[in-house]
């Protein structure tokens, strides 16, 4: 997570401490630097420790804890990581996945204080959640609706990654690493939810972008309604 500066031969799975890391990997200040250096003109950057979308807490036994931790990380992402940032550096809070109408109050409550952005799950289900189609959702994305907060989802923040073998290569993977994004975007196009809450925004992190015309036109023909891939 912290591999840049070290050449492709030298990047492992080993630890490395804070005194081998390049500053930018954790000091918000020299991130703007190194945002400089790379021409890139803001950032929102995803949880690590808690996991793409918080799901480490929603795991949690003890529920009252976990509230407080996602509390605690929201007010850091939001304070320190992007307080001094002159909104180059876009905070991306994380939600109570185990609890909607606390999820929801937890969106309202950060876009109180200009936050545009929630990390979510592309396939709650797998997660052990409800699914789309549930309407278990539907607070949420009320919420977000109503308040212009984008649903931001990273390939992997279902805590399951494409694959056809345990034994097959890393580049199998890595070339199929789009699927559950492509799974996700289907879910939302056939569940309603965008339907529903037509200003509801998503955005999909690492989930590349060609297998786009594909479904839409797919789901046009399997679902017989031309207007389909206009809507999407």
């Amino acid at each position: 997570m912290a591999a840049v500066g070290f050449s492709r031969d030298e990047m492992t799975a080993s630890p490395i401490t804070y005194d081998e890391m390049r500053d930018g990997c954790y000091d918000p200040k020299a991130r703007l630097l190194d945002m400089e250096i790379d021409h890139v003109d803001s950032s929102l950057c995803f949880p690590t420790m808690p996991r793409f979308c918080g799901q480490t807490f929603s795991e949690a036994a003890d529920r009252e804890l976990a509230l407080e931790c996602v509390y605690a990380y929201n007010n850091w992402m939001v304070e320190e990581w992007c307080g001094d940032a002159g909104g180059r550096l876009i905070p991306l809070p994380i939600v109570p996945l185990w609890d909607v109408e606390l999820a929801a109050a937890e969106v309202r409550r950060n876009a109180a204080r200009g936050v545009t952005a929630v990390a979510f799950s592309e396939i709650p289900a797998k997660l052990g959640l409800p699914s789309l189609h549930s309407g278990y959702w539907e607070p949420f994305f009320a919420a977000c609706a109503e308040t212009g907060t984008v649903v931001c989802m990273h390939i992997g923040s279902s805590s399951q990654m494409p694959a056809t073998s345990p034994d097959a290569p890393a580049a199998v993977a890595a070339t199929l690493s789009f699927g559950n994004a492509m799974s996700s975007l289907t879910d939302y196009l056939f569940s309603g939810v965008l339907v529903r809450h037509p200003d509801l925004r998503l955005a999909y992190s690492e989930g590349q972008i060609g297998w786009i015309p594909y479904i839409l036109e797919r789901g046009r023909r399997v679902d017989g309604t031309p207007g389909l891939g206009r809507r999407a």
